[in-house]
C-alpha cells in the first residue's frame, strides 16, 4: 500500500478514537446555509490558550508539542512541533455542524527555523459520517522558506454526501521543528440545494434501469416541487432528460425512482433542475458494462492463492522468496524499462507481482502512462493484478477519475484483472463495483482487537459481485517502536480469519518502510511457517468444498471446515485469553485426526474429534474420511 501524503498510519485511526470518543467541538459562528462563505469556529486557533481545544497522540512530550510563546505571526503565541525520530506528530481537533456537498479549506500559517534546513509541514482535513465512519481525509504539503519566514498552508476539501463532522490536524512529515499560527476552517462553497443520496450511481451499460435515490432539500418545500432529471455527459450529444416519479419522505426529504435510458459504458453525471431550468443538485452516474463484458473477467479464476509483501525492492526477492512469499507489490514508476527489469526479476525468483499503476500525479494525468504499461506488459508471466489506485475511498472526489480508468483498462486485450484497494469499510460498495478485485486492509493493531479482521473480511465479501476477488492486506508492521507489528500468534489468527471469512489471498504490510525493516523483527523468523501453513490453507479453499454442519463443544471456538478429496480441515480460532479444551463432531465418518502444523495426533472416535487450543490460538485439524 502506497502512502505517499501518510507516511504513519496511526493518523486516522487516532483521530477516528477523538471523535469516537465525542471530542468534538467548534461551531458556525457566521452566516446561514447557502451563503457564500462561512467561517467555523476553531477552538484556540492561535494558541494564546495554551493547547486547550487540541488532542495529540497519546503519549507525547513537551518537547515533541508545545506552546511557544517567543514565536509567532499574530498575537503572543504559537504551536511549536519537533521531531528527531520520526514520529510524526501531530495535534488535531473536531469540528462540527458540516454540511453535506460543501466546499472547506483548513489554512495556517507555518515556518521553520531560520538556522536549519527547511521542514515538511501539513495540514489535513478528515471527513466523518454520523456513525464517526472516517470518509475521506484530504492533505497539504509544504516545505517551510529557508530564512524561516511565515507562509500560508491550505488545503481545499469537498465534503461528500454523508458529513457531519471533520477533524482537522496540524503535522510535521520531516525531521526538524515547525511552528503553526492563525488556524482557519472556512466553507469556501455552500452546498447545493438538493443534496443526493447517494450521490456516486452505478448502472449497466446498454441495459434500461432504475435507481432510488433520496434528494435532501436545504431548505423545506412547502409543496412537492416540480423538478427535471438530466444525464449529461461527452458520450451524449445533448443532456438528456429522463423520467422520474417523487414522493415526499419528510419535510426536508425526497424519495426518488429514476428510469435510466441505455447508456453506453461511461461516466456521466445526472442533475437534478427546477422547472425553469435552474440546477439544483447533481449526482455521478457511471455505466459498467455487464456481467462477462470485462475482458478480464475469464482470468479470474480462484487456481492461484496469493501469499504476497508489500513494499519489497528487487534486490529483497530472493530473500523474500525463500520466505514463502508468491507475490510482491512492484514498482510504482513510470520507466517501462524500469517495470520491465523488476517484472523479468521477479519472473526469475518464480514470484508474481502486483503492478500500481499509480504516482504522484493524478489519476487523469496517469491515465495515458497506466493504460501503455497494461497494453505493454499484458502478457508477462509475472504479472498478477493491476493495482489502479490505493485507498480512493479517503479521495472520494477522485470516484469520477477512478471509473474512467477502469472502463478504459477494460477494453485492453490482458489476462490481469484490476485491482483497488479500500481502507473504510464504509465505503467498500462504493468502491467494489469499479474493480475485478478489492483489496480490503484491516489494520487492528494497536487501536483494535485481532479479530475485527474477520469483520473487515466479511463486509468486503458482502460488497462483491459474481466473479469478483477478494484480497486481505494484514499487518506485519511498519514503525521502528514495534507497536504495530503482531505476535506470532496474532499474525495467524489474523490470516486464520481472514482465510475463515473468505479472502482469496493475503498480503502482509510491509517489508521497508522508511526506518522500519521487517527482516530485523521479531516476526521475520515465523514468516516461512506461516506461509508454508497459508499455502496449504489457501490451497484447500480454492479446491474443497465448505464443510456444513460441524458442532463444537465450545461456544468461543470459531469453526470452518473444508472438505478436499479425502481430507476434511478444520479451521480453528480461539480469541479468549483461557486455553479451551473441547469436542469437535463433524458429519462424516473419519479415520484419525492430527494438527496440520505439528503433525501431533488427537484422540478421534467416528466422527468425534478432541482439541485443546491455547488462548489466542488458531490451528487447523486435519482428518481422513473413512472409506466405507
Amino acid at each position: 500500500m502506497k502512502t505517499t501524503l501518510c507516511p504513519s498510519r496511526n493518523l486516522v485511526r487516532k483521530l477516528a478514537v477523538i471523535l469516537l470518543t465525542g471530542i468534538i467541538g467548534g461551531v458556525l459562528v457566521i452566516g446561514p446555509v447557502g451563503s457564500a462563505t462561512e467561517v467555523l469556529s476553531v477552538t484556540n486557533p492561535s494558541f494564546e490558550e495554551g493547547l486547550s481545544g487540541w488532542i495529540g497522540p497519546r503519549e507525547f512530550t513537551s518537547e515533541q508539542i508545545s506552546v511557544d510563546e517567543q514565536v509567532s505571526h499574530s498575537g503572543e503565541a504559537s504551536l511549536r512541533i519537533c521531531d528527531e525520530d520520526y514520529e510524526n506528530p501531530w495535534l488535531a481537533q473536531g469540528i462540527a455542524p458540516l454540511q453535506p456537498m460543501a466546499q472547506y479549506e483548513l489554512a495556517a500559517y507555518v515556518r521553520g527555523h531560520p538556522e536549519k534546513r527547511p521542514v515538511m509541514a501539513a495540514v489535513k482535513i478528515e471527513f466523518y459520517d454520523a456513525q464517526n465512519n472516517n470518509i475521506s481525509g484530504y492533505y497539504q504539503m509544504l516545505a517551510t522558506a529557508v530564512d524561516g519566514s511565515w507562509q500560508r498552508l491550505a488545503v481545499s476539501a469537498p465534503a461528500d454526501e454523508t458529513v457531519v463532522k471533520a477533524a482537522i490536524a496540524l503535522r510535521l512529515l520531516t525531521r526538524g521543528t515547525v511552528w503553526f499560527d492563525d488556524i482557519e476552517f472556512i466553507m469556501t462553497q455552500p452546498p447545493p440545494a438538493i443534496v443526493v443520496i447517494p450521490y456516486y450511481l452505478i448502472t449497466t451499460a446498454s441495459q434500461r434501469g432504475e435507481l432510488g435515490l433520496q434528494l435532501q432539500h436545504s431548505q423545506a418545500p412547502e409543496d412537492l416541487p416540480a423538478l427535471h432529471f438530466w444525464i449529461t455527459g461527452p458520450l451524449l450529444p445533448e443532456p438528456l432528460e429522463v423520467e422520474a416519479h417523487l414522493e415526499r419522505a419528510n419535510e426536508r426529504t425526497l424519495e426518488a425512482i429514476v428510469k435510466v435510458p441505455e447508456l453506453p459504458a461511461g461516466v456521466y453525471e445526472l442533475v437534478i433542475t427546477s422547472e425553469n431550468k435552474e440546477p439544483q443538485g447533481a449526482a455521478s452516474l457511471v455505466a459498467l458494462p455487464g456481467a462477462g463484458e470485462s475482458i478480464g473477467s475469464a482470468a479470474r479464476g480462484k487456481t492461484f492463492f496469493p501469499i504476497g509483501l508489500y513494499h519489497v525492492s528487487v534486490d529483497d526477492y530472493a530473500q523474500v522468496a525463500a520466505a514463502g512469499f508468491n507475490c510482491v507489490q512492484g514498482p510504482a514508476t513510470d520507466s517501462i524499462e524500469e517495470l520491465k527489469a523488476a517484472l523479468d526479476a521477479a519472473a526469475q525468483a518464480r514470484l508474481k507481482v502486483i503492478v500500481p499503476l499509480y504516482d504522484d500525479a493524478t489519476i487523469a494525468e496517469n491515465l495515458q502512462a497506466s493504460a501503455e504499461k497494461v497494453q505493454e506488459f499484458a502478457r508477462h508471466p509475472a504479472v498478477l493484478l493491476w493495482k489502479m489506485v490505493d485507498a480512493p475511498d479517503l479521495r472520494p472526489d477522485i470516484y469520477p477519475e477512478v471509473a474512467k480508468m477502469y472502463l478504459r483498462l477494460q477494453a485492453i486485450p490482458r489476462h490481469q484483472p484490476l485491482q483497488i484497494t479500500v481502507a473504510n469499510p464504509a465505503q467498500y460498495q462504493r468502491w467494489a463495483p469499479l474493480c475485478d478485485v478489492l483489496e480490503v486492509n484491516p489494520y487492528p493493531l494497536p487501536d483494535k482487537p485481532v479479530q475485527s479482521v474477520g469483520d473487515f473480511v466479511t463486509h468486503g465479501h458482502s460488497a462483491l459481485r459474481p466473479g469478483q476477488v477478494l484480497l486481505a492486506l494484514l499487518q506485519a508492521g511498519w514503525t521502528a517502536d514495534l507497536v504495530t507489528q503482531p505476535t506470532v500468534e496474532q499474525a495467524r489468527m489474523m490470516m486464520y480469519l481472514a482465510v475463515m471469512n473468505g479472502a482469496d489471498g493475503i498480503l502482509w504490510y510491509c517489508l521497508r518502510a522508511r526506518e522500519w525493516d521487517l527482516t530485523q523483527t521479531p516476526l521475520w523468523p515465523h514468516f516461512p511457517e506461516l506461509n508454508q501453513e497459508l499455502a496449504t490453507l489457501g490451497q484447500v479453499m480454492l479446491r474443497g468444498e465448505a464443510l456444513a454442519d460441524i458442532e463444537c463443544s465450545e461456544k468461543n471456538v470459531t469453526i470452518k471446515g473444508f472438505r478436499d478429496n479425502d481430507k476434511i480441515y478444520l479451521l480453528l480460532v480461539n480469541d479468549t485469553d483461557q486455553a479451551v479444551e473441547g469436542r469437535l463432531r463433524v458429519p462424516v465418518r473419519i479415520t484419525e485426526a492430527t494438527w496440520l502444523r505439528t503433525g501431533e495426533k488427537l484422540r478421534s472416535s467416528s466422527r468425534t474429534i478432541r482439541f485443546t487450543l491455547p488462548a489466542q490460538g488458531a490451528e487447523t485439524v486435519v482428518t481422513t474420511v473413512f472409506a466405507d
